[in-house]
């Protein structure tokens, strides 16, 4: 079974190089290896699926460049219904490997972005607490419910 797996994939690489070549490919196409790195940090950091809305507010990329990035990436990132996701575990596994390096900045960025619009976006709304509690910030979690039992963005 592994022969016939190696056999089919190109050059008889692994999955990771494989996923490596496509991000090579799309940072070539792209020209710009920072707006890899934010990209595979943010989408590893924000819940999924992610509205394309709310990439293009954390990492400050237009709307049409998330898009050629999600399709240069694909089909290992979908983008279908203004929503991004993962196709499988193995190439979600992959990106939180490349997120790493800036996976605490994206987290603040997200926790911050969360608190300026959980009181008017579902999303925000209903992810806040986790983006706090990820960045250290469980005091604010306190100080939310203490204020506001039931987002009224999701109600």
């Amino acid at each position: 079974m592994s022969l016939a797996l190696q056999y089919l994939r190109p050059n008889g690489k692994g999955l990771n190089q494989v996923f490596q070549s496509q991000l090579e490919y799309a940072c070539q196409k792209v020209g710009k290896e920072d707006d890899i790195k934010v990209f595979c940090s943010s989408t590893i950091a924000l819940p999924r699926p992610i509205p394309v809305a709310e990439l293009v507010s954390i990492t400050g990329m237009s709307e049409p460049h998330i898009c050629d990035l999600c399709a240069d990436l694909a089909p290992g990132v979908s983008l279908f219904n203004g929503e991004i996701s993962f196709a499988d575990e193995d190439f979600e596994h992959f990106m939180r490997d490349e997120a790493e390096e800036q996976i605490n900045y994206v987290r603040e960025k997200i926790a911050d972005h969360f608190m300026s619009r959980h009181k008017q976006d579902a999303y925000a709304a209903a992810h806040i607490a986790e983006a706090l509690f990820l960045t250290g910030r469980g005091r604010e979690i306190i100080d939310l419910i203490s204020v506001e039992n039931e987002p009224k963005a999701i109600n």
